[in-house]
């Protein structure tokens, strides 16, 4: 069975989903990326394509584009199944619109911005009211238009939606009978936990998007903290994904964001590596299915100060959720299970395809 990932490789999941799947008896996968970018894991059985400029280069440009187009062209008629990440790749549609004719079968993952919109996340989330007209980073791709679109568009080639809890929440239903649920993944043997030597606790926050993840009300928090209690905080900005990856395996407390009501891959890295993690999950998402045993300590930001104040003052406590990050992390976040499942699901609506054919 022939499996390509496209086109877009979120948080690494594409990466990770490609590699993972290559080790399955019977499985060979294959990713075509277009926004490689120095904070996410590389496959070597994936191709990537930097996006340039027409306006710089226009010649490097459309070189760009038609080996773009040839590669996608190639590789979807090659596949079986298609997992497909976020949207196309192409502004009208032309690798939707080929896989559509091709006829292939697929499942279509959604990160976040890609569906997500303003009615609905500030129903499900009181720290979202107000927040699109307060400097939010993805204000301008949000909206129920948007989201409508986006799944009219998938609906209609017959793909089947694969969501998170959260993302479900935000799922056309009447669009979509039949649905697939995942959690994140890494490959854990990436994510070695190894024991802190730090003369006092070092505090980590990736601020990738400031209004989006909190980080004012965190910075305000750790200001006020450093007037009673003695730690160091580290802001990763800017660096390599290895680089930032060993930051966080090295520190004692990683806080992901405070706004947006659920995790992503930083919280996942981080409870591999063992680290205790402070982040904001909205009830919704409990309800939805997140794991009851997920050990992040729900934090908002109305209880940063409060949380980060009890970790920094509790050794013992920062361990024990550290090893229970490390446990949840095997027990559901491991890519090589997803991917055992994910096999399954491919196998599922192959078959389903064959059988309408026939």
């Amino acid at each position: 069975m022939k499996i390509l990932v496209l086109p877009f490789d979120i948080a690494s999941k594409g990466a990770t989903t490609v590699d993972s799947l290559n080790k399955l008896e019977g499985v060979e996968a294959r990713g075509l990326f277009v926004n490689p970018n120095f904070l996410t894991s590389k496959s070597l059985n994936a191709v990537y394509f930097n996006i340039c400029s027409f306006k710089k280069n226009p010649l490097k440009w459309g070189y760009t584009y038609c080996k773009k187009i040839i590669a996608f062209l190639r590789l979807i008629f090659w596949a079986d199944v298609i997992h497909w990440i976020w949207d196309s790749a192409f502004a009208a549609q032309l690798d939707l619109r080929y896989a559509a004719l091709l006829g292939k079968p697929g499942i279509i993952e959604w990160s976040g911005s890609d569906i997500r919109y303003p009615e609905k996340a500030e129903e499900l989330n009181p720290f979202m009211r107000g927040i699109y007209s307060r400097g939010y980073e993805y204000a301008h791709i949000e909206s129920k238009a948007a989201s409508d679109k986006v799944q009219e568009r998938f609906a209609r080639v017959g793909f089947f939606p694969l969501t998170t809890p959260e993302m479900n929440l935000y799922l056309r239903k009447d669009l979509f009978p039949k649905t697939y649920t995942t959690l994140h993944r890494l490959n854990l043997e990436e994510f070695q936990p190894s024991a802190t030597t730090n003369p006092r606790p070092v505090v980590v926050h990736a601020p990738t998007q400031r209004v989006a993840k909190g980080s004012a009300y965190i910075l305000a928090a750790v200001n006020e903290l450093k007037k009673e209690l003695d730690f160091d905080f580290v802001l990763l900005e800017k660096m390599p994904r290895e680089e930032a990856l060993s930051r966080v395996r090295d520190c004692d407390i990683f806080i992901d964001q405070l706004i947006l009501g659920s995790h992503g891959l930083a919280s996942c890295e981080a409870m591999a590596f063992g680290k205790p993690v402070l982040c904001y999950i909205m009830p919704a998402v409990y309800a939805n299915g997140l794991p009851a045993d997920c050990p992040i300590v729900n934090t908002s930001p109305d209880t940063i100060k409060e949380n980060l104040r009890e970790l920094l003052l509790n050794e013992a406590k920062r361990k024990e959720l550290g090893r229970q990050g490390k446990v949840y992390a095997e027990n559901w976040l491991d890519a090589g299970k997803a991917a055992t499942r994910f096999a399954d699901i491919y196998r599922e609506i192959l078959a389903n395809k064959k059988s309408k054919r026939n």
